[in-house]
């Protein structure tokens, strides 16, 4: 028995518990992450009835009189994802403070960055207090400042798990570990750029591959503004008066697609002798993002299409990630 009581206390029990809660945090994230973005589309009107009218028709989620209408509004049009959210939510609030509380024990966080526990929990605390804010569709920065924390939570469990479970790691030449370095800080700023086209509603800004020519029901009322922290409004229906910084938000997003994927593809492809199976993935990854995000375009933005195209940025984030911290730097 006294036996039992060391294994339990050893550091390799520690860490191996770490790992678990480590885990918990990681898919938590994952399927919160996927649940946001739905519940963000749906009420954007991707997929409604009278598409794309219905489009930026956001007028009865905002601007609640009262706390009884926020929670009304809260609950619509997406009674059953958001009871999961809050559900899911409840539970990474409580992984993340059992993987802070186990992080402190002897040996747990043996090859493990030991700020990561603490920037999570810090990251969370963030979104508790911007969270109850979505309701403000009106304003893109909201949305975003979401986004990025929900991508950071991602990023730092995804990091601890590598850490954990990636001790085989390979020499790289300096400059193939700063080419991959690089495709991850853009991949970075090109998801938050997709968020800033869905929080700007500028996802028809751009009907065409090749040429930049809004559908007739895209009405713009010719002005245009690209100050991050701007206000959008409404007409006095409700819906969004779309303005000509939708276009340049949507043509951003575009040359950010084909600059971070060739940076990506050519990493992959120079990786290849150096971790076969992570650059395939990762390669994989990136034509099948570029594929979904111009079907989303030519198919006007079905919503499984759209679902699609942010998890596989989800994953593509991670399979950088991966890559990246296998390969080292030669000496």
């Amino acid at each position: 028995m006294m036996r039992n009581e060391q294994q339990q206390h050893s550091p390799e029990h520690n860490q191996k518990l770490l790992a678990r809660y480590v885990m918990i945090v990681l898919v938590a994230t994952l399927i919160i992450n996927c649940l946001s973005a739905y519940i963000r589309h749906m009420e954007a009107g991707l997929g409604c009835d009278n598409w794309p009218i219905c489009y930026g028709d956001i007028g009865k989620y905002v601007s609640p009189s009262d706390q009884a209408e926020i929670a009304q509004k809260a609950l619509a049009p997406t009674e059953v994802a958001k009871q999961m959210h809050r559900t899911i939510a409840t539970l990474l609030v409580i992984g993340v403070l059992l993987l802070v509380n186990q992080s402190r024990k002897p040996g747990a966080m043996q090859g493990v960055s030991r700020y990561l526990p603490y920037l999570l929990l810090a990251v969370l605390l963030l979104l508790s207090v911007i969270g109850p804010a979505s309701y403000l569709k009106t304003m893109p920065a909201i949305a975003v400042v979401n986004l990025a924390g929900g991508l950071a939570l991602l990023a730092m469990s995804w990091w601890m798990w590598l850490q954990f479970n990636g001790k085989n790691r390979t020499e790289a030449p300096s400059w193939l570990k700063r080419l991959i370095l690089s495709g991850w800080l853009l991949l970075m700023l090109q998801i938050l750029l997709g968020s800033w086209v869905s929080a700007n509603y500028a996802g028809l800004a751009c009907s065409e591959l090749l040429t930049c020519n809004p559908p007739a029901e895209y009405t713009s009322d010719g002005s245009g503004s690209f100050w991050y922290f701007r206000q959008l409004t409404l007409d006095t229906e409700g819906r969004i008066l779309f303005d000509d910084s939708s276009i340049v938000i949507h043509l951003i997003h575009r040359a950010g697609a084909i600059i971070t994927g060739l940076i990506l593809l050519i990493g992959a492809l120079f990786s290849l002798r150096y971790r076969v199976k992570t650059a395939i993935c990762l390669a994989v990854l990136v034509l099948l993002q570029l594929l979904l995000g111009a079907s989303g375009v030519l198919l006007s933005l079905p919503i499984m299409v759209i679902m699609a195209h942010n998890l596989i940025a989800a994953l593509l984030l991670m399979a950088v990630m991966a890559l990246n911290y296998q390969l080292v730097q030669a000496k």
